[in-house]
């Protein structure tokens, strides 16, 4: 019997091509939606910035920089909790280089010592510009304070 032409190629080794090329443009994607996130971040949209990084997660979840970035995009929001919720996270990925290790403990370091000292310590620590941070109570007598969008 005659054994099948050279040029044809085998199923499992066209469906890891396949796969492969699933993986390429899931990768580049995910760079794309990073990319959108940093721009954001820079025009201080930090909402959408989240966004991006949370999409690009998606794409590639062993990547701890698309976490990373969306855990601050949260503390920038003042969303205490659900950045610390990504920083635990990303603290679990294997995938974190040694300086992503130790940003990320000094964040979760940073977010407990928020949490016991309350908002305003937060804010100070964090570098957070007061105007950017919770709208605080008017004084008496006084308007209150314009409301963010």
């Amino acid at each position: 019997s005659r054994s099948a032409p050279e040029s044809r190629v085998r199923p499992d080794v066209t469906s890891r091509t396949r796969a492969a090329r699933r993986a390429e443009v899931a990768a580049q994607q995910a760079t794309d939606f990073h990319q959108r996130g940093l721009g954001a971040n820079k025009h201080f949209e930090y909402q959408t910035a989240y966004r991006m990084f949370m999409k690009a997660s998606r794409l590639r979840p062993t990547e701890p920089a698309h976490l990373i970035s969306a855990a601050n995009m949260k503390l920038k929001l003042l969303r205490l909790d659900d950045a610390e919720r990504l920083y635990e996270r990303a603290w679990g990925m294997a995938e974190l280089t040694a300086a992503q290790r130790r940003m990320v403990g000094e964040k979760r370091l940073l977010l407990r010592r928020a949490g016991a000292w309350g908002g305003d310590f937060a804010l100070k620590a964090m570098g957070v510009p007061q105007e950017l941070g919770p709208p605080r109570p008017a004084a008496a007598g006084q308007p209150s304070p314009p409301r963010r969008r």
